[in-house]
């Protein structure tokens, strides 16, 4: 037994609706961006240089995982795991224990 799919075009269900418009707005990326961009390229060119003769699933996968990677890093940079490492993370989370203890006492008052 196959599973039924019902698939229907926009102009089938909603013609009063208008037409998809897409807005492209370009902006520089700021230098730590850039610098951050640029290097995982170079990597990532390297890495699928030697893999892009493969025609499997692990590739596709590698390519998938760099083009997303590139799209976050052009996002925002502290955003990725490489700008808080585990010494960051420990003392940001001791700081929040510490204030979070500090705003007991001062509400309990």
């Amino acid at each position: 037994m196959a599973p039924f799919v019902l698939r229907r075009l926009k102009s089938q269900v909603a013609n009063q609706l208008p037409s998809k418009t897409v807005v492209v707005h370009k902006c520089e990326l700021v230098p730590e961006q850039r610098q951050a961009y640029d290097t995982f390229l170079a990597e990532s060119k390297q890495k699928l240089s030697s893999v892009a003769s493969l025609k499997n699933q692990k590739a596709k996968q590698m390519m998938n995982h760099t083009l997303s990677y590139l799209r976050q890093l052009s996002n925002h940079l502290c955003l990725h795991r490489w700008f808080y490492d585990d010494t960051k993370l420990h003392k940001m989370a001791r700081l929040i224990r510490k204030v979070r203890k500090c705003m007991a006492v001062l509400l309990d008052v």
